[in-house]
Order: C-alpha cells, then sequence, then structure tokens
C-alpha cells in the first residue's frame, strides 16, 4: 500500500484562522502595533522553502542580513542627511548599502540559496522604515529610528516565519494508506 498525507484540518481553514489570529497584534498594541503585511510576506516565504522547521535554517539568517544591509543603509543615509540633500543622502547611503549586500551574494552561499529571504529581508525594511511601521520613541534621533526599524523588520519577519509554521502544524497532517489505482 502506498502511503499519502492527508491533512485533519483542511488547509484552507488552516490559513483563515492563521490570518485572523495574530489581528490583534496588527490593531490593539498602539505603538507597538505589528505590521502585521510585513509578517504575512515571510509567512509566505516559509512555504517557499519546504514547508517544514528545515525552513528557519533559510528564513532566519537570510531575512535578518537581507534587513541589516538594509539598515545599515538608511542609518548610512541619516548620517548623510545632516550635510547633503535627504534624496542625495539616501541614494548615496542606500546605495552603498545594497552593492555591498549583492558583493557578499558571491561569497556566502547560504545568501544565494536564500536570496528570496535575504531580498525581503532588505525590502521590507525599507517598507516598515518609510510606512513608519515600527515603534517610535520622541528621544530616537534619525540614526536611531533607522536602527529601531531595522530590528522591528526582523523580529515581525521572524514572527511571519512563526505563521508559516503554526499554519502547517494546524492542519494536523498525518498518513494514510491508499489504495493503488486498478
Amino acid at each position: 500500500m502506498k502511503k499519502q498525507k492527508k491533512n485533519t484540518i483542511p488547509f484552507f481553514i488552516a490559513v483563515v484562522i492563521t490570518a485572523l489570529l495574530p489581528l490583534p497584534l496588527g490593531m490593539y498594541l498602539g505603538n507597538w502595533n505589528i505590521p502585521l503585511w510585513a509578517a504575512f510576506v515571510v509567512w509566505a516565504e516559509y512555504f517557499v522553502y519546504g514547508s517544514n522547521p528545515a525552513a528557519f535554517k533559510t528564513i532566519l539568517p537570510c531575512f535578518a542580513a537581507g534587513a541589516l544591509f538594509s539598515t545599515l543603509g538608511m542609518v548610512f543615509t541619516s548620517a548623510l542627511g545632516t550635510i547633503m540633500h535627504p534624496f542625495i543622502a539616501l541614494l548615496i547611503g542606500f546605495g552603498v548599502a545594497v552593492g555591498i549586500m549583492v558583493y557578499v551574494m558571491d561569497y556566502v552561499p547560504a545568501f544565494q540559496k536564500g536570496s528570496l529571504a535575504y531580498f525581503n529581508g532588505m525590502a521590507v525594511m525599507l517598507a516598515v522604515y518609510f510606512t513608519g511601521s515600527f515603534p517610535h520613541f520622541e528621544w530616537a534621533t534619525p540614526v536611531l529610528a533607522s536602527i529601531i526599524a531595522g530590528a522591528w523588520s526582523i523580529v515581525v519577519g521572524w514572527l511571519g516565519s512563526v505563521f508559516g509554521w503554526f499554519n502547517v502544524t494546524i492542519t494536523f497532517p498525518h498518513e494514510v494508506e491508499v489504495q493503488p489505482d486498478v
């Protein structure tokens, strides 16, 4: 007899549950609201990288590294913005960071294998930063705001990978024997 995986709870129901449960995290935490769209981006990555816990080995470091390069670019941009036009500072600061980020890929095979997560880390950090979807503090300078946005992006991205794991787990997959076609 052939074995096949079967879900106890249908996948579409598990997706609905996974999408609805975190909604309060994006609505009721005030300054600490989670940008769920960013988490949902990484939730999808969990499926791209195999829909199993081994996906964490690719997603977590690659997403964080991409977000860190983006953060460094925005820190550099913020520092340059004190001495030049903000847009020129962005072109230089972020441009240098992206150039280094891509150059590093030649020497880190994990970033090649995890390029989706790597570049999503960069994109999510920029989106979180430019939409202001991170905790704000009166004492934070523009450089510190960039660092806070970067750290928040990583936390939210990692939470998204947990959403992917949760989504698969609550289907309660199990193996069943299947009759061969006659």
